[in-house]
């Protein structure tokens, strides 16, 4: 499920051969990086990498500006207030930034700022920009808003996924994020293409394992395919008990305990 852009910035903050103030930093970064195309449901990894690479210490801030909270994903510090950080001669930092494309982003471009500040000087304020294709939608248009499962059986259910693009969207599969120890044990299609407009079902199959205790889960299923990705949460799954689970445990009880007395009334105490 390749969904992921990643997209690695590297900072080196250098002196040598150079005057001080601002005169005095270079960056070591490509153009290309500045600016890049994402779908609807597609996730953008940054990675900015800052290293000090003069002859002492300095005092360092980090900062994202112009970005709205709804595409992020996380940031390093969970905080879009500065980082402030130090960092000896020759150490560097790592600082990630992921960010996701909604599916109901109302934008076509996203522009924001990284700011790099140094003992509260900006040595860089670096343009980022992210084109936003909305030529290749997908959407879970329909799936079960609660279900109620027995451990130790199959059960079958429905997810119908949609293309709001305008583009055909070809290999659309689906992907589960389950409790510990479930299955999904059959998906029928295991794949499909829609034209622009269309719709389609998959049958699943998933089976709760007998062990599984009463409970409220949660699962989620991911509609994906190589330009387009969409999550949904299936927050309401009731699972009890099967019967027959405590049937087989008084089963399994009552043969120990026959087995214990046959053994005792064959071979005695010695």
């Amino acid at each position: 499920m390749k969904r992921i852009l990643t997209v690695l910035i590297i900072w080196t903050v250098l002196a040598a051969g150079f005057s001080s103030g601002a005169a005095a930093q270079a960056f070591a970064t490509s153009s290309i990086y500045l600016s890049k195309e994402a779908a609807v449901g597609q996730r953008i990894d940054y990675t900015f990498l800052i290293k000090n690479n003069d002859q002492r210490e300095h005092n360092y801030s980090f900062q994202i500006l112009n970005l709205q909270k709804e595409y992020i994903s996380s940031l390093d510090y969970k905080s879009f207030s500065e980082t402030n950080f130090s960092l000896t001669a020759g150490n560097s930092k790592k600082i990630d930034l992921k960010l996701k494309i909604p599916e109901n982003s109302k934008i076509d471009h996203l522009s924001f700022r990284a700011v790099l500040k140094k003992e509260g000087n900006i040595i860089k304020s670096l343009p980022l920009n992210i084109k936003i294709n909305k030529d290749y939608q997908l959407t879970i248009a329909d799936y079960p808003p609660d279900l109620n499962l027995i451990s130790g059986e199959n059960q079958s259910f429905s997810v119908t996924v949609g293309n709001i693009g305008t583009e055909t969207l070809k290999n659309i599969k689906l992907k589960f994020e389950l409790p510990k120890k479930w299955l999904i044990e059959n998906i029928k299609p295991k794949q499909m293409d829609l034209k622009a407009g269309e719709k389609g079902s998959f049958n699943v199959n998933i089976f709760v394992p007998l062990s599984q205790a009463a409970a409220n889960k949660e699962i989620s299923v991911i509609a994906y395919n190589q330009h387009s990705q969409t999550k949904i949460l299936i927050g309401s799954i009731t699972v009890k008990k099967n019967p027959n689970y405590f049937l087989v445990i008084l089963i399994l009880l009552i043969i120990m305990i026959m087995g214990t007395i046959y053994y005792f009334r064959r071979f005695g105490r010695r």
